[in-house]
């Protein structure tokens, strides 16, 4: 089974530190620019008792913030192979 998803973020305002208001600097607000992500995964029974997942995480390795100052995932691949015993 493959699948798609897509998750949509507008822009927003998040609290950022604005130096001349002294000790009350982290009452700043800045805005952040909304960003749309595209993830693709795969699922394949390639055996009674075996499986395998594969998924790309920000398929188009979109650079974006949630939270001012903190860096976010480029894209992203995993694999994992999953044996029942």
């Amino acid at each position: 089974m493959v699948q798609a998803d897509m998750r949509s973020i507008g822009s927003r305002q998040d609290v950022a530190y604005v130096g001349n208001l002294g000790p009350f600097g982290a009452l700043g607000k800045q805005s952040v620019a909304g960003f749309t992500l595209f993830n693709l995964s795969a699922n394949w029974n390639i055996h009674p008792n075996a499986s395998l997942q594969t998924a790309i995480f920000n398929l188009f390795n979109q650079e974006y913030l949630e939270l001012n100052g903190y860096r976010t995932r480029p894209r992203t691949v995993s694999a994992t192979l999953q044996l029942r015993f």
